[in-house]
């Protein structure tokens, strides 16, 4: 079975579904318990629901592609190339509620922007950085919609663009 690559149009329209689903789904009190935990870390950013969604998916997605991408010990343009979509959708996301991604203000679109934004994300030990102690906020939460609403479109979902970003760094690799 041939993939298409992953581009920023599935991307964007699986984040978007996904956040849609999980704010309409999410209802008190476990929609404020989500709120909180979603905002562990990130001192006083009053941001809603769809937001920390949002950044919880692009944080686990960026984490398969840190994992896919390190696998052979190697960091080839080709791999950040396969994943510069992906980026180029959570910089400027990370940089509207986290001051440490100032650097990526204008996004990630050049090679060098990319490479650097996987490097900054990371070393970042900070909420939804790469080595935070709370790292897999996207599955705990679409696990929680599974459980509470018996909805699993959400966890199916985030399943399968794990999976995408996995299929879409090792693409490449099928022919050594």
């Amino acid at each position: 079975m041939t993939l298409t690559s992953l581009d920023a149009a599935e991307i964007t329209s699986w984040l978007t579904r996904v956040t849609q689903t999980i704010d309409r789904s999410l209802r008190e009190p476990l929609r404020t318990e989500a709120i909180r935990v979603l905002r562990e870390g990130l001192d006083n950013t009053k941001v809603g629901l769809p937001i920390l969604t949002q950044l919880a998916l692009l944080d686990d997605c960026l984490r398969v592609a840190h994992l896919a991408i390190e696998a052979d010990g190697n960091i080839e343009t080709d791999e950040l190339a396969r994943v510069a979509d992906l980026v180029r959708i959570a910089a400027p996301k990370y940089f509207a509620v986290m001051p440490r991604y100032e650097a990526f203000g204008d996004g990630a679109e050049t090679p060098a922007e990319v490479e650097r934004f996987l490097k900054t994300h990371r070393a970042d030990a900070s909420a939804y950085g790469y080595t935070h102690a709370s790292a897999w906020r996207g599955l705990h939460l679409t696990r929680t919609v599974e459980q509470s609403t018996r909805n699993a479109a959400p966890l199916r979902e985030y399943e399968r663009m794990l999976a995408r970003v996995m299929d879409e760094v090792f693409a490449g690799r099928a022919s050594e």
